[in-house]
């Protein structure tokens, strides 16, 4: 047997559930760009099918590395990352992102098999924003994308706000300066 088949088969599944269930989902008025962070194909299709009917879209990445690559190539709205990875794991990459001052305001979810206190812990260290247990609950899963999704929009509206006031203020003192000559 094929595995991507299965694999395949079992997201689509998983999808007509979503949709059979007829559940209101939260829409967003403009969609989410979520990054999807784990070695695991499979848990990254039913991610992407649990987010894709509420208007997200979805990035996978399969490593620590990529998804390095991906942020700095398209900066998204909320990151889920898996802690247990091959050659760097979640927790590394969660403290590379957030002491790059271009990266540090992106939320980041922690999605994790792990249960033990040390490592939530271990994952505030590194400045994680929020943890999702597997295995992962569609309705919470949706309602912390969505909370941190806002949250990213709401300091990117305080940032774009400071440089038009700091551009006013420029133009203010040259004006000024213009003026008393």
């Amino acid at each position: 047997k094929d595995p991507t088949t299965l694999v395949d088969l079992k997201a689509n599944i998983l999808y007509i559930v979503i949709y059979m269930e007829n559940l209101n989902l939260p829409q967003l008025e403009t969609p989410l760009h979520i990054l999807a962070v784990d070695d695991d194909a499979t848990n990254l299709l039913v991610i992407e099918k649990m987010l894709k009917p509420c208007g997200c879209e979805v990035e996978r990445a399969t490593s620590g590395k990529e998804a390095l690559d991906k942020v700095w190539k398209k900066l998204p709205d909320v990151i889920l990352l898996d802690v247990m990875m091959p050659e760097m794991d979640g927790f590394e990459v969660c403290r590379k992102l957030k002491s790059s001052s271009e990266t540090r305001l992106v939320p980041i979810i922690i999605v994790t098999a792990l249960q033990e206190k040390e490592d939530k812990i271990k994952g505030i260290q590194a400045g994680c924003d929020d943890f999702i247990s597997k295995p992962i609950d569609r309705l919470e899963l949706i309602a912390r994308v969505h909370a941190l999704g806002q949250v990213k929009r709401l300091n990117d509206d305080l940032d774009h706000a400071e440089s038009v006031v700091l551009s006013l203020a420029r133009a203010e003192g040259n004006f000024t300066k213009i003026s008393l000559r």
